[in-house]
C-alpha cells in the first residue's frame, strides 16, 4: 500500500461553459474576470512568491495543480484576513486532498500534483481555514495573522 500524503490548496471552481475546474488564486483571474480584483488584491498581500521551481519543485508542468504538502505551512498562505475573507466570500475554499506520496513533487513551501493522482477529501470554509492554519503554525514564521485594510 502507497503512502499517502494530505495536500492543502486554496482554489476556487470556476465554469466556462461546458468547461469546469478548480483554480488557485494565481489563476482562476485568467479564467473569470471577476476574480481579478480579489486575486490581485490576495496576491499584494502576499509580497513575494517563489515560482514552483525555484521553490525546488523538480519536474513541475503546467498539468500540475501547486499546494501545500505539510499543514504546519498552510498559514504561510494566510497573511492578511480581511484579503482572505474577500477570496472566501468570491468562491474560495481550502481543499484538502489525499495523493499518493510517489505523485507529490515536493519543494521547500509548496508542491505539485496532478489533479488525476488527487482525491478530495475536504473543503474548509473561512472560518475552518483560519483555525485550521493558525492552529497548525511551524516555526518559519510567528507572525501574527495582519488585520490590514485593502
Amino acid at each position: 500500500m502507497l503512502d499517502k500524503l494530505k495536500v492543502y490548496r486554496l482554489e476556487v471552481e470556476v465554469v466556462n461553459g461546458l468547461n469546469k475546474d478548480n483554480y488557485g488564486p494565481f489563476t482562476a483571474l485568467c479564467h473569470n474576470e471577476e476574480l481579478t480584483s480579489v486575486c490581485n488584491r490576495y496576491k499584494d498581500s502576499l509580497g513575494w512568491v517563489n515560482e514552483p521551481k525555484e521553490d525546488g519543485i523538480e519536474g513541475f508542468h503546467w498539468g500540475h495543480k501547486i499546494g501545500i504538502h505539510k499543514a504546519s505551512l498552510v498559514h504561510l498562505w494566510f497573511v492578511n484576513k480581511r484579503v482572505m475573507k474577500d477570496l472566501f466570500d468570491a468562491g474560495f475554499r481550502l481543499s484538502v486532498y489525499l495523493v499518493d506520496s510517489d505523485k507529490v513533487l515536493q519543494g521547500e513551501t509548496q508542491c505539485a500534483f496532478h489533479p488525476d493522482n488527487a482525491t478530495l477529501i475536504e473543503q474548509l470554509d473561512f472560518e475552518q481555514s483560519i483555525e485550521y492554519g493558525y492552529g497548525h503554525r511551524s516555526t518559519l514564521t510567528l507572525e501574527p495573522l495582519r488585520e490590514l485594510a485593502y
